[in-house]
């Protein structure tokens, strides 16, 4: 038996970027910030940020609708390692997160205060009442 499991909760660094593959598979793309803080030795407060490269897909680009900069979420997904070809056109490491929950802590502010459909509990998507689809699996 294998696991290949991360829980992450952080902020997004810009809003997703959302499109559909050549073959009509939506897709979502963003970067999520997580944190660190600790005191050194001498007592000094330290931080550090690590960013993480996330994907979804299918259904759950749906919930990335409803996410932009500084969104903060709860997320559970899989590692991947891959290569890349820069820009001298060199094989690069590449580390990726393929997201399989998402739950918004934050979502989007809206003038007068958070958008309604941007907090969820459990499922990780606050639909609206017209925006209801029979093939979503929760």
């Amino acid at each position: 038996m294998s696991i290949n499991k991360v829980i992450l909760i952080g902020i997004l660094g810009k809003a997703p970027a959302i499109g559909q593959t050549q073959n009509g598979k939506d897709y979502a793309n963003f970067s999520l910030a997580t944190s660190k803080k600790w005191k050194d030795q001498s007592g000094e407060k330290q931080e550090k940020t690590s960013w993480h490269n996330i994907s979804c897909w299918g259904s759950l680009v749906k919930v990335c609708q409803y996410l932009d900069k500084g969104s903060k979420i709860y997320l559970e997904g899989e590692i991947e390692y891959g290569t890349y070809k820069n820009k001298e056109g060199v094989e690069a490491p590449s580390v990726k997160i393929i997201a399989g929950i998402i739950d918004i802590i934050k979502g989007k502010e809206k003038e007068g205060g958070v958008d309604s459909h941007s907090e969820s509990k459990g499922n990780g998507y606050a639909p609206k009442s017209n925006d209801i689809d029979d093939d979503l699996p929760y």
